[in-house]
């Protein structure tokens, strides 16, 4: 019997599969460098926040590590540094890393007369 020019057998769909299968590992990465640079961008907005809320602490007469840790979500607290040279606030963040390989770190300083 003719079923029109079509051949029977799974020939081109299992070969989609097969090109699925090898540059799945290839989407996987390139998912994982975006995702990455999005939380480089989150840290740096949020290393920038901290650093406006230390000097808003720090012109206020209280703590400003207290201020810039209270600001950051719990992953960016572990490796932060804060330093104060009157009236600016200087702040460290380590980069979370989702792989394990070290991206550095990001700094940002903010200044705010004291309010005292």
């Amino acid at each position: 019997m003719h079923d029109g020019g079509r051949e029977h057998g799974g020939g081109e769909s299992g070969q989609a599969s097969i090109e699925f299968v090898a540059l799945l590992p290839l989407l996987l990465a390139a998912a994982l460098v975006l995702l990455q640079l999005l939380v480089v961008g989150v840290s740096a907005w949020l290393a920038s926040t901290a650093a406006r809320d230390a000097a808003r602490a720090s012109a206020l007469g209280t703590d400003p590590r207290r201020a810039a840790v209270t600001s950051l979500p719990a992953p960016f607290r572990r490796h932060l540094t804060v330093t104060t040279r009157a009236p600016s606030v200087h702040i460290n963040l380590r980069i979370p890393t989702l792989t394990g390989i070290g991206l550095g770190s990001l700094s940002a300083t903010a200044s705010m007369e004291s309010q005292r």
